[in-house]
């Protein structure tokens, strides 16, 4: 029998390109969707797929798709659960609603580690049954060791899951599961064309104060946004997805694997420029310069008068 992979995000981007290249490769396949509509379209493409529902957001459903899909794997268990699934905010620090926060944490970092823990067993079944080692790939973002202004939440909770799967990899380790970390760069997703969007979204609903501290450098934000999925080093996300396929074939593993360009240009940039230099590049990026003395004296005059 085939071994067996659980894709979550496969609606769209890299889970589906990722669901419908284990299914090419001949690896049997469940793939985890959040509507109806998804699953079908799955279908449709690769009627030999398994979809099943799952919402991330919610630890109740997290746990009856995790017993569905252990009772799919059977005696031969689990190989690989791939945590493909995310969605991002943007807007200011200080102007995002902690409900905001918490579904963002749930659906990127909680939702995926609770997820693991409870297919843990049919994952530990594997190694049992086959003698081979299961594999949880955790997806991350090079946003995971590069913060940006007005996606800081996004960053926090993609870096919480970086750290999470480091410590998982010790952790999981001990039942024969092997751990990785993957971070992709730009992508010629919806996740991606959508961006542009999205931040025009937040910008509008911002408050008359937030719009005047913010809405010019997040206007800027938008409009890089709006290019990015023409920009040459963004990646098919089937490119990716045999990447991730591939690597579930392997014995050996790296605890970490970067994919795109971009990915490795923002690596060697951390690595080799001091954090000064890092930040005179955002700030001009952003239009984000602080103030000049006399213009923020000016301003203080003026509000005494």
């Amino acid at each position: 029998m085939n071994s067996l992979a659980f894709v979550t995000g496969a609606g769209s981007g890299l889970g589906r390109a990722t669901a419908l290249e284990f299914a090419r490769k001949g690896w049997r396949v469940i793939a985890g969707v959040r509507t109806g509509a998804d699953a079908q379209s799955l279908k449709r493409e690769a009627p030999e797929i398994v979809p099943i529902q799952i919402d991330l957001s919610d630890p109740a459903n997290i746990l009856r798709a995790a017993a569905e899909v252990e009772r799919l794997s059977g005696p031969q268990g689990l190989a690989v659960l791939c945590n493909a699934a995310g969605y991002a905010i943007y807007g200011p620090i200080e102007h995002t609603t902690p409900e905001d926060v918490v579904r963002l944490f749930q659906v990127l970092t909680f939702g995926p580690t609770q997820l693991a823990s409870a297919l843990r067993p049919a994952l530990a079944r594997h190694r049992s049954a086959t003698g081979k080692k299961s594999k949880i790939l955790n997806v991350t973002s090079w946003a995971s060791m590069d913060a940006t202004p007005f996606v800081g939440y996004y960053a926090a909770a993609k870096a919480a899951l970086l750290r999470l799967t480091q410590a998982q990899m010790y952790e999981f380790g001990h039942f024969g599961i092997d751990v990785i970390a993957i971070v992709p760069g730009l992508m010629k997703t919806s996740f991606v064309t959508r961006a542009s969007s999205e931040i025009e979204g937040a910008i509008s609903s911002l408050s008359p104060e937030a719009l005047r501290d913010y809405g010019a450098p997040m206007r800027r934000l938008a409009r890089l946004s709006a290019t990015a999925d023409s920009n040459a080093l963004a990646a098919p996300p089937s490119w990716i997805a045999r990447g991730l396929v591939a690597l579930s074939g392997r014995r050996r593993l790296r605890p970490q694997y970067n994919f795109g360009v971009d990915t490795w240009l923002v690596v060697a940039m951390n690595r080799l420029l001091p954090f000064w230099a890092l930040r005179r590049i955002k700030v001009a990026m952003f239009g984000l310069e602080p103030p000049s003395l006399t213009a923020a004296n000016n301003r203080s005059a003026h509000d005494l008068q």
